[in-house]
């Protein structure tokens, strides 16, 4: 064998060794990137059932402006609390925004406790692809009745502070046609923190969709140029 058969042969050894370094790492990624999605996943259903689960010792009252603006934290370490279940997820905070709020909310939409609790807890939810440009998350539960959103903390905030003023729309317009919020989570995991909105699901898998059209409120950024040939 001369030095450039050699030369050749060692070439393609090499190249073969990075295309399995490659895919060995690129395996890794993907179980990394698995497990992570499962474990907020899992952490967010754990959460919104102590969430929702506890409201049920709070007896029903008339809202007051107070409700609006209430955030409970509860802590989840991975060997369970007095308060929270034993878990195989990383420890995590789980903050539920306007609890009282957000379960009169859910009642006026007839959502009822055990069937909400059914719908997000008893299955693994599914995550969805976004084509859109918000980069936000959504995760679908398996019956197909509600969406978990990703948003952004501005977007949380400003959500809260609309609250008052969707209460009064809800109760002077039964028949609204604005987004139904069932609940507005804060998952918070080792400094990073997911802010999630649980919303009816308009679009059920089983529905064919021949064309769909994502509308805006406003038409910053979004003009369009038409071309004529």
């Amino acid at each position: 064998m001369d030095k450039n058969e050699s030369s050749t042969e060692n070439g393609l050894v090499r190249a073969s060794q990075i295309q399995r370094a490659l895919t060995v790492s690129t395996s890794r990624d993907l179980a990394r990137e698995w497990i992570q999605t499962t474990q907020i996943m899992g952490s967010i259903q754990l959460g919104i059932q102590h969430a929702v689960g506890g409201l049920a010792s709070k007896p029903e009252r008339d809202l007051l402006m107070q409700d609006f603006m209430t955030v409970e934290t509860t802590n989840f370490p991975s060997e369970g609390s007095n308060h929270t279940p034993a878990h195989h997820f990383s420890e995590f905070k789980f903050k539920n925004y306007a609890p009282i709020a957000f379960r009169y909310f859910r009642d006026l939409f007839g959502i009822q406790p055990d069937d909400f609790l059914m719908s997000m807890c008893s299955a693994p939810l599914r995550e969805l692809s976004n084509p859109g440009a918000s980069g936000s998350i959504f995760y679908l539960t398996e019956d197909d009745e509600f969406i978990i959103k990703t948003v952004q903390h501005k977007e949380g905030e400003f959500l809260q502070t609309l609250l008052p003023g969707y209460y009064m729309n809800l109760n002077q317009n039964p028949r609204t046609l604005l987004p139904k919020f069932f609940g507005l989570y804060c998952y918070r995991c080792n400094s990073k923190n997911v802010r999630l909105v649980a919303m009816n699901n308009l679009l059920p898998s089983a529905v064919k969709l021949h064309q769909k059209y994502d509308l805006k409120g406003s038409t910053y950024k979004r003009k369009v140029t038409f071309f004529c040939n």
